[in-house]
């Protein structure tokens, strides 16, 4: 048997304490001490010399149970438990899948089917499967193999009873390959529940418009007297696809707003490493050792309240998160897509640098953008100047701003924040234009 490659070992071994690890080494009567790769390079070495012939997931295995420890899960839409075949791990959950079975990970890093099942609607939580996600069979015939059964509990009917609409058994079902996190029936196929056609699928025709698929509300035709049944055949001859039988729970806008509001979200240290991030990659966006972005909300115009991007965007510019959230629930095109960038956004994160320029923003009247300067410091910029500063020498700008400082009478906007990590190392160029209104980010 073929060994596999160290870094596929250790994939077996990431979730595991360092003490978990020497424990390993001593129980197979090798050295236990030193660094945690070198402990890894150990028992690899034991495994390609000694263990050729084991599987090593099942040389983990008895190793997890002789130190009474938690063996990593296998848990792939092949349903094996062990394999020689190269592995791939989720980022969310930590269990493995195989990297054959997979192929083409839509998503990266990867995150597994259960996962994105999971994570498909933010307003509609997962709250317990009554059919594990299962691969669907490729064919219009039938099989008993691919006919999943599952029961109806008299528990489930009441919660959804005393759930005040708020439960429903759904039939969720992702493309292996497809869009990440998205409903997507086959192309050609059908649903089967309880022996009668609950869905049938056909390819649209060339000038229709593109299918929008939604997860299925089953509730209403379950049987709790006896044993249920559902079977997905599609008919197409590329493609994986992956269904489920869950229980479902609608969260309120104002639940997942709190609930990602209480989350740390982009620090400010963090939020300034990105932004350098961006300046050093040379961004068609930047100007000179600045960069501008708009502070106004996308989908309302309005100036953002709470900014939020997904956390798989790499943009600076942030939505407004109640907004959103609103047009979330009652969408069907483009679901969960970054308004601005059209990633997967079923994850949201605040970013507390913007939300900082945003307070001092909301100061001033018809605050539009921010100039950020690599050197930390960044101005606001208003819709009327900023349309004038086009068309009017560098003077003309000069004497309008002052004149609007001064029927204005704009407070100093500086604010503070600790632990300040600069931009860039660069100085500002002089370009001859008008001084900026600058705020300053000290200590």
């Amino acid at each position: 048997m073929e060994t596999f490659p160290i870094k596929i070992f250790e994939s077996f071994l990431q979730d595991f304490q360092i003490e978990d690890l020497r424990n390993f080494c001593k129980s197979l009567n090798l050295f236990g001490s030193g660094s945690r790769f070198e402990v890894i390079a150990r028992l690899y070495n034991y495994y390609s010399t000694k263990s050729k012939s084991q599987d090593p997931s099942e040389l983990i295995h008895q190793l997890c149970k002789s130190q009474n420890c938690q063996v990593p899960r296998l848990n792939c839409i092949c349903n094996q438990k062990f394999s020689r075949l190269q592995l791939i791990q989720c980022s969310l959950c930590r269990s493995f899948q195989h990297k054959q079975c997979i192929k083409n990970p839509n998503i990266i890093p990867y995150e597994c089917f259960i996962c994105q099942l999971h994570q498909m609607n933010p307003l509609e939580e997962i709250k317990e499967f009554l059919v594990p996600p299962f691969l669907c069979e490729n064919g219009m015939q039938r099989s008993p193999h691919f006919t999943k059964n599952f029961d109806y509990s008299e528990e489930f009917r009441k919660k959804i009873q005393l759930g005040n609409g708020n439960f429903q058994i759904q039939v969720r079902c992702i493309k292996l390959e497809g869009d990440p996190y998205t409903q997507q029936w086959p192309l050609a196929g059908c649903l089967i529940i309880n022996d009668k056609l609950a869905m049938l699928f056909q390819p649209p025709n060339i000038n229709a418009k593109k299918r929008k698929d939604q997860p299925l509300n089953i509730t209403t035709i379950l049987r709790s007297d006896s044993p249920n049944n559902i079977c997905l055949l599609q008919d197409e001859k590329i493609g994986k696809f992956i269904c489920g039988v869950a229980l479902i729970q609608e969260k309120s806008n104002e639940s997942l707003i709190e609930e990602i509001k209480s989350q740390p979200g982009v620090s400010v240290d963090e939020g300034k490493v990105f932004i350098n991030t961006i300046l050093a990659q040379g961004d068609s966006d930047v100007v000179s050792d600045s960069i501008k972005f708009s502070i106004k909300c996308p989908i309302t115009m309005t100036l953002v309240e709470i900014p939020v991007r997904g956390i798989r965007c790499t943009h600076i510019p942030c939505f407004n998160l109640g907004p959103y959230i609103n047009l979330q629930r009652y969408s069907k095109v483009n679901r969960w897509k970054c308004p601005i960038c059209k990633k997967p956004v079923n994850k949201m994160t605040i970013d507390r640098f913007v939300e900082q320029m945003i307070i001092a923003a909301r100061t001033i009247e018809n605050a539009s953008q921010i100039e950020l300067f690599s050197n930390g410091t960044f101005r606001i910029i208003l819709d009327e100047i900023n349309n004038s500063d086009s068309e009017q020498s560098d003077e003309e700008i000069k004497k309008r701003r002052k004149l609007k400082e001064e029927e204005e009478k704009v407070p100093d906007e500086s604010i503070k924040m600790d632990k300040e990590i600069p931009l860039s190392s660069r100085p500002n160029k002089k370009d001859g234009k008008a001084s900026p209104e600058i705020i300053e980010i000290s200590d």
